[in-house]
């Protein structure tokens, strides 16, 4: 799951304890993600901003991030407007998954200037842009949206910043409690009301709220005195900031979080003193989960890959197996014309000779190659033979050398199967040291940890 607008609110009255801050170094450790440390309160903190399209976030957090040794062009661009100015102040924008940090700054000249960072939670359309706080020209953004991909708004240095798309929606918290009933259609719920389109109706009439809280609010509005009554105990805490953030691990084993309590889920509950370090947990977790699941997959379709071709190969080599084992066959055939050359002559294109092998003594009929002498079509069915026989030995020493090898993939897979980062770097590095995959970086190309 990802941030709803109720959730962003909690992140950001939690963020305001960076208020007069100072940014004292920034980070990015990926393409998605940056990382700031802050001196504010008398103490450090660290903030991640993360623009990843299927886990975006801010929080606080304690996690350690594996930073390249050299900074990419936007964390360079950060680090000249932003580092060792003073955070202003943190707002989000109405009750959507938006965030803007104001930050001051003197710049090489000793003049002030103002920079406003803009963080959009927003699933596959995340991102984190700086623009100048005056004018609101962009002057990067983590990622670049051009015209051929978006008509409706580009996000290139230069350009002016336009918002995401307005949504048809009502702040919740811009309405009198009074007034609620004006805001959505309602009617008195029972349980067998809890279906998606009142979900829907919830969702689509108040900005900021997810599907999950959604769920939570019907829910407590069947358990109460309806969704209204609901809808303003739930306004009561948006306002007064009485988050009580948590992860639920559903009994599917899908673990949820949210900023308040969940009582529409069974499960095990997991509650958590700060809405940062509840999702510093659900969100390394995930993220742990997610690269094992990457990592899991690109070497299980190396092993499968491998897998087909030595048991394809497995059926060839028992093929030419079988056809090996009829090599007595030609043997007997090239012995049969030996007997018989007095009564073959050159140019035939078989031979009917008497088979002394069978007890009933048949006559048989014997291919030959009419551009060789009888003694020449005999030899060729002994090579024959010779070859066939000499070829056995070694068809079955790949039979059982593509055996184990088709055993040793099968354990690999099976590993594979629940294993650990650790153990997926064992398992590669042992696939590359017999050329399966490409050897990972040498030393010389590891990356540095900051903070």
């Amino acid at each position: 799951m990802s941030l709803d607008g109720v959730a962003v609110r909690a992140v950001v009255h939690e963020l305001q304890q960076l208020t007069d801050g100072r940014i004292h170094k920034i980070h990015q450790p990926s393409e998605h993600d940056i990382v700031m440390q802050i001196r504010a309160g008398g103490r450090n903190h660290k903030l991640i901003l993360s623009a990843n399209p299927s886990m975006p976030r801010a929080h606080l957090t304690n996690e350690h991030f594996i930073n390249p040794l050299e900074a990419p062009m936007f964390c360079m661009l950060l680090r000249k407007h932003c580092e060792n100015g003073i955070i202003e102040r943190i707002e989000q924008v109405g009750m959507e998954r938006i965030i803007h940090m104001y930050v001051r700054q003197r710049d090489e000249i000793g003049d002030l200037s103002h920079k406003k960072l803009i963080i959009e939670l927003m699933g596959r359309h995340s991102n984190i842009i700086l623009v100048d706080a005056n004018t609101d020209q962009i002057l990067d953004g983590i990622h670049h949206v051009t015209p051929a991909i978006s008509s409706y708004r580009i996000v290139m240095p230069g350009a002016a910043y336009t918002p995401p798309p307005a949504q048809d929606k009502v702040n919740l918290l811009e309405i009198p409690a009074s007034e609620l009933h004006t805001h959505i259609e309602y009617d008195k719920l029972s349980p067998s009301e809890l279906t998606a389109a009142v979900e829907r109706r919830v969702m689509g009439s108040f900005s900021g709220i997810g599907p999950l809280t959604a769920r939570e609010i019907i829910h407590r509005a069947v358990q109460g005195e309806g969704l209204i009554a609901a809808l303003r105990d739930f306004q009561s805490v948006l306002r007064n900031h009485q988050y009580e953030p948590c992860i639920l691990e559903q009994e599917d084993g899908k673990p949820v979080f949210s900023a308040f309590a969940l009582t529409h889920i069974e499960g095990r509950l997991q509650p958590f003193d700060s809405i940062s370090a509840c999702l510093t947990d659900y969100f390394s977790e995930k993220a742990q989960r997610d690269l094992v699941k990457q990592k899991t997959a690109d070497l299980m379709r190396i092993l499968t890959n491998e897998l087909n071709k030595n048991e394809k190969k497995l059926e060839k080599l028992y093929e030419s197996l079988k056809e090996a084992e009829g090599a007595d066959h030609y043997r007997k055939l090239g012995e049969l014309l030996t007997a018989s050359l007095h009564t073959i002559s050159r140019g035939q294109s078989e031979a009917e000779v008497i088979d002394y092998y069978d007890e009933a003594q048949p006559t048989i009929t014997i291919p030959l190659d009419p551009k060789l002498s009888p003694a020449e079509n005999a030899q060729r069915y002994y090579k024959r033979y010779n070859k066939l026989k000499n070829s056995q030995t070694a068809v079955q020493e790949q039979i059982e050398t593509t055996r184990q090898e088709i055993a040793y993939l099968e354990t690999l897979i099976h590993q594979l199967t629940d294993a650990t980062l650790d153990d997926i770097d064992e398992i590669r590095d042992e696939l590359a040291s017999q050329g399966y995959v490409r050897q990972r970086s040498t030393p010389g190309h590891k990356k540095k940890e900051a903070g």
